[in-house]
């Protein structure tokens, strides 16, 4: 069980977005680090993250998963966001969410 284990939780946690990278036209690299300042849950290559979004003009919360791009260092997480042409979330990544804003996580699995 994640939430057992050192860094781990159950339920969502808060993230901070400490670094937003453009890697490329369609790709975008989010470093994330807990808004609690605790240490984070190590994970496994393959392991992913889900983000949850629910800004106020959207009726409903949106998960979506994404594969940890980084090695596990205690710290953060980093995913890679491929922006989708009509992808409600991925765009809102790539367009609206900025260094310092706020977004849930779940616990890499």
């Amino acid at each position: 069980e994640v939430a057992s284990k050192p860094g781990g939780w159950r339920g969502l946690r808060k993230f901070v977005i400490k670094e937003k990278v453009v890697k490329s036209n369609h790709i975008t690299s989010f470093t994330l680090v807990p808004s609690d300042g605790k240490e984070v849950v190590d994970f496994s290559a393959g392991q992913y993250t889900t983000v949850w979004l629910h800004p106020s003009a959207w009726e409903h919360c949106q998960p979506r998963h994404y594969s940890l791009t980084n090695s596990p260092n205690g710290e953060n997480y980093q995913i890679a966001v491929k922006k989708e042409e009509n992808g409600l979330v991925s765009s809102y990544l790539h367009d609206k969410m900025a260094v310092g804003d706020e977004l849930d996580l779940s616990a890499p699995y």
